[in-house]
């Protein structure tokens, strides 16, 4: 089951991360992150060429527009993040050795 704790340092996580982008300080993600299995590369350009096609910009933060998702084994969960409509970051939460990892796993862009 999702501690409390771990939600909400999942959740300053992702705010981080959010702020990041936003600023556009992408070098700067991985070190908020325990582990990114995206390059950053990847990551700028999907999301700089769908803001650009949408002529749209990233929002502030909102736990809102986070969707939480256990595990069925209980032993982790995974966030949806979503960026804008259509851009949707995936993290993955679990514990090692008694502390709380963040994976970024995944920019998807939705119907695009």
């Amino acid at each position: 089951m999702l501690a409390a704790d771990e939600k909400q340092t999942a959740l300053q996580t992702i705010q981080a991360v959010v702020t990041a982008i936003a600023q556009n300080h992408y070098a700067e993600i991985p070190t908020l992150l325990s582990r990114s299995d995206l390059p950053m590369e990847e990551l700028q350009g999907e999301i700089e060429r769908v803001l650009r096609f949408q002529k749209t910009t990233v929002a502030p933060f909102s736990e809102a527009f986070a969707d939480f998702y256990e595990d069925e084994d209980g032993e982790g969960f995974e966030i949806d993040y979503r960026l804008t409509e259509s851009l949707i970051l995936t993290f993955e939460g679990f514990q090692r050795e008694g502390t709380l990892q963040i994976v970024l796993e995944d920019v998807t862009a939705k119907n695009f």
